[in-house]
């Protein structure tokens, strides 16, 4: 899978949300990336919202690998709490979920919210 298209069907069934941003130019596609907002009852301080997951495709010379990173602000300091390296193969979507899932947990964690 080298189209950013192809990544669009992949992602946007997980509620994904394609864009492009100049900070992510370094990626091999364009500055293309993923983003949604994580499910978590701990809203960051900035905007009260729950914080942005994304996720960053990186092309090299051997594949495509993934970043998922979950990005907010608790008690004054701004986190940011990743997840790189993700290979593309038959267990991406689960190995994305799972990700996504101790991403939230450990921002709750920061946030002291009880499990």
């Amino acid at each position: 899978m080298k189209h950013f298209k192809d990544m669009i069907d992949l992602f946007s069934p997980l509620g994904y949300k394609a864009e492009q941003s100049c900070n992510y130019a370094h990626n091999g596609y364009s500055g293309r990336f993923f983003w949604k907002r994580s499910e978590t009852g701990a809203n960051c301080d900035c905007n009260g919202k729950p914080p942005s997951i994304a996720i960053t495709p990186h092309r090299y010379y051997d594949g495509i690998t993934y970043e998922l990173d979950i990005t907010g602000e608790l008690h004054g300091i701004w986190h940011k709490l990743q997840a790189y390296s993700i290979s593309h193969d038959e267990n991406l979507i689960t190995n994305i979920q799972t990700a996504e899932r101790a991403l939230v947990a450990a921002w709750e964690a920061i946030a002291g919210v009880k499990a």
